[in-house]
């Protein structure tokens, strides 16, 4: 459930991973990073998250990750194998409810191990993007299995799947635009050079998403992705200087 990436042509393209440092803590008054990754609400349970990037001179464009554990799905047995089947749906609304995009896949999923379909760290991860005027938007994320019907006779009579379901804001604003500007940052489980067959690319990188954003007990290093864009470069380049940090829960550094 790829993605082609479409990119602006004044766009630098950076990708950062960020080793832990003991540093000194520091006052710091953070800024919100537009789409914070979030858990669904449901019964069925996945990590999601939005970002924010610009989409030529005056469009925005919101990318979601989404990873799903395979205990969360139904394998059922074909014979010599396991299969399940998955309906990925994103939505992007006005602030005034008018849609302004929607997309929707559905996903075949086989295992030949049945311990592997009831692990906790295996999964599958999705990526799906929206492209919209500059602005101010809501969206909605569905994850459904359609191997299991949604609990309650009204829903059961409708053919309502098990679901869990991702809700946020989403800023793709002036901020964007602004000469120079930063996109959204996502965080990645992992950076490398870009392969010819990964759906994962990204200019020159390959950037494994992390939806969870979740960092320690099996990945101590944090990556992040993000896009620096400005007016025409001039032909010799541009430096940038960047200072990025790492802030905890309570803003410290």
């Amino acid at each position: 459930m790829g993605r082609h990436t479409h990119r602006a042509s004044a766009c630098l393209t950076a990708a950062v991973i960020l080793f832990p440092l003991s540093l000194p803590a520091r006052a710091s008054v953070g800024v919100p990073t537009p789409g914070e990754p979030a858990v669904s609400a449901g019964e069925l349970h996945y990590h999601a998250g939005a970002v924010a990037y610009r989409h030529g001179g005056s469009d925005a464009r919101v990318e979601f990750f989404i990873h799903v554990p395979y205990r969360e799905i139904r394998f059922l047995s074909t014979g010599d194998r396991f299969e399940a089947r998955l309906r990925v749906t994103v939505e992007l609304t006005g602030m005034g409810g008018r849609r302004a995009g929607y997309q929707q896949k559905a996903a075949r999923l086989q295992a030949t191990d049945l311990a592997a379909t009831s692990d906790s760290l295996l999964g599958e991860i999705y990526t799906m993007g929206l492209i919209a005027p500059r602005g101010e938007y809501r969206f909605r994320i569905t994850v459904e299995d359609m191997n299991v019907a949604r609990r309650g006779l009204i829903y059961q009579i409708k053919n309502k799947k098990r679901q869990g379901e991702v809700l946020g804001d989403i800023d793709m604003g002036g901020w964007l635009f602004e000469k120079p500007a930063l996109s959204g940052i996502e965080f990645a489980w992992g950076i490398r050079d870009r392969t010819p067959e990964t759906p994962f690319g990204k200019g020159a990188y390959e950037v494994l998403p992390h939806p969870s954003a979740h960092y320690g007990l099996f990945q101590d290093v944090v990556s992040v992705y993000y896009e620096i864009y400005d007016a025409p470069p001039p032909p010799e380049g541009r430096a940038y200087r960047v200072r990025t940090m790492i802030l905890g829960a309570a803003g410290d550094t």
